[in-house]
């Protein structure tokens, strides 16, 4: 379906697309990362103090959002807690599903499961 025809249809519609070819290391997977991985979306640093603002990061730029992070440390003083998207997808599916039931809570009915 065209962009043009999902706002029409006021249907919410998520493209990612990406192209690369560079090759790097990984960054190493957090304690505890593996199941907020799956879903999407984990922690990749959480700051020693508060943080002031959070970075997020997904593929190839993530390991620029990290120098962001540390940059913003250094120069600024300015706490970040950088996260790491692993699927936008999951993210977006998840979203749909909370707006559901919040939909059903809204109106005093019982809310049917997550899937």
């Amino acid at each position: 379906m065209a962009c043009g025809a999902c706002l029409k249809s006021k249907r919410d519609e998520f493209y990612y697309i990406t192209v690369m070819n560079e090759n790097y290391a990984q960054p190493s997977m957090p304690p505890g990362a593996a199941a907020d991985i799956i879903k999407g979306l984990y922690r990749f640093h959480a700051p020693t103090q508060d943080a002031q603002v959070r970075l997020l990061g997904s593929g190839a730029i993530l390991r620029e959002v990290i120098a962001a992070a540390e940059l913003l440390k250094t120069d600024f003083g300015v706490a970040a807690g950088v996260f790491s998207a692993t699927s936008f997808s999951e993210l977006a599916r998840e979203a749909r599903e909370i707006e559901r039931l919040n939909r059903f809570a809204s109106r005093g009915a019982a809310a049917p499961k997550p899937s």
